[in-house]
């Protein structure tokens, strides 16, 4: 029972989705994770991008966005919010954007702020320049910031 009841809302979402364009290369889809998690559903976002430490190469990437359990809840008990659903989606967007924007953002063609690493590392694409732990994440970027200043 619990299987179908994923399926149509799955099934439902994806309909919803498409309706929904954004840029070139992006795809959007409601998928259902193949192995026990808290949440079943996620949103996978598909895009083609830049490769911002090979720059000029294109790299495929799927990013993953855990479904919120009242987005859930709602639909199992056919309670369709599709203007909630769209506007969660928007705010995965923007969060995958300020993802590329942090990779994008150099200073003196230092990457500093990388998402791609735990906030208490800070990168200048070559490798390791800080892990200190002191202090918060902001204000390590801001110290970095004051010692790549001449």
């Amino acid at each position: 029972m619990r299987d179908m009841t994923l399926v149509k809302v799955r099934d439902r979402l994806n309909w919803l989705l498409s309706r929904v364009t954004y840029k070139p290369e992006w795809s959007f889809s409601v998928k259902i994770y193949e192995h026990e998690t808290s949440t079943p559903l996620y949103l996978s976002i598909q895009m083609r991008v830049e490769d911002t430490y090979n720059k000029g190469s294109w790299i495929d990437v799927e990013s993953k966005h855990d479904l919120p359990a009242h987005v859930l809840q709602d639909r199992v008990w056919g309670e369709d919010d599709d203007a909630g659903f769209f506007i969660w989606v928007r705010d995965q967007i923007h969060w995958r954007e300020l993802h590329e924007a942090d990779e994008w953002l150099r200073i003196d063609d230092v990457m500093v702020w990388n998402p791609h690493l735990p906030h208490v590392k800070i990168t200048d694409g070559r490798g390791l320049i800080s892990n200190n732990t002191s202090g918060s994440y902001s204000h390590r970027v801001a110290q970095r910031i004051r010692e790549m200043t001449p």
